[in-house]
Formats: structure tokens, sequence, C-alpha cells
């Protein structure tokens, strides 16, 4: 986890059991790794936003698409709900992402919007390194939800892509809550 954004306040027993033995915090600063910076748009209307990018910038580029695009559109106000605009100016949907795998029971609307809109991540493991090169990875963001977590062979997620989902497909989604945004759901709900 690049942050201790929720972490301080979770300790897992929203839904599930309490954590045992919390993480010891390690903060990361990605901002200078250039490999998880970019934001593209597709010839396909596909979307790819990299780890380090925050909630903010990738409404920003779903927001160039969502002309064309109503699925995007639909995840762009999803998200929108997400936190507060502060806290999506600094957090990111890997964070969201690493912290919902660590935390299978944190009700992630960021993973459940995903998950339905068929996002892929490019993702490296520091420990399956080959000839001093990292080998990247691309699989689904259930995958990397349902992979066991360990935090001795980490999955850093480098890069997302949001398929476009213009032709032939309907995606919905909701969100009831008690406050429109800066509150977990109650109900959330996601199909493609």
């Amino acid at each position: 986890n690049t942050t201790s954004g929720i972490l301080k306040y979770y300790d897992g027993s929203v839904f599930g059991t309490k954590a045992h033995n919390p993480p010891k915090p390690v903060v990361i600063e990605l901002r200078k790794v250039a490999e998880m910076q970019g934001s593209s748009v597709g010839t396909d209307g596909s979307i790819t936003i990299g780890g380090a990018k925050s909630l903010n910038q990738l409404i920003a580029l779903l927001k160039k698409t969502s002309e064309t695009d109503m699925g995007h559109l639909q995840i762009m106000n999803h998200l929108q709900r997400v936190a507060s605009n502060q806290i999506r100016n600094v957090g990111g949907f890997a964070g969201n992402l690493a912290f919902a795998r660590q935390f299978p029971t944190f009700p992630s609307d960021c993973a459940l919007v995903l998950c339905a809109a068929g996002a892929t991540l490019s993702v490296i493991s520091p420990v399956h390194v080959g000839q001093n090169k990292l080998i990247s990875t691309t699989i689904s963001v259930e995958e990397y939800l349902g992979s066991p977590y360990d935090p001795k062979t980490p999955l850093i997620i480098l890069s997302m892509t949001i398929p476009s989902l213009t032709r032939n497909v309907l995606f919905q989604s909701f969100k009831m809550s008690v406050r429109r945004e800066n509150s977990h759901a109650t109900i959330n709900f996601a199909a493609n």
C-alpha cells in the first residue's frame, strides 16, 4: 500500500473479523516512477492509466471518453461518489485496490465498478525478477483481488486498462450510502 489512508481507521471489523496484527506502515513515493505516471486513450476507446495516478486523474480521463462511451460516463459518475474531492486528489485507484485485496471485507466502490467494467491490471512482483528486469503480467481486477495477499510477495499495479463499453453493452452501477460522497456504500451494485 502506498499510503496510510483509511488504514488508520480500518481494522477489518466493518464486515468481518478484526485484524490481529496490523501491518507496519510503509510509505512509498511513486510520483517519480515514469512507468506508473502515463495515461492514454486508445484508438478503440479504451483508456490506460498509470498506477500512481489519483482517482480524480482517472475521473478526468474517463470524462474525455464519456461523450461517446456511456459505460465510461457511468464509471465516472460512480467514482465521483468515492470519498471527497480532496481525498480523490491524493488517493489512487491502485491504493484502493491494494487495500481491498489486503482486507477483503473492505467495501470498495472502485473494486466493484472496475471488476464489472472488465478492467485489467498490468502488475509486477519484485519476487519474479528475470535477468535484472521486472516482468509485468496482465490480470483482471477480479483476479488481482482474488489472489492471496502476502506482504513478502507483493503485486504492484503498474497500470490499468478499462475497455471501451460502447458496443452493444449496457453498463450500470448504483450506490446507496448515508451521504452522497465520503461515505462507504450500504449497498452497491454494478453490472455489465
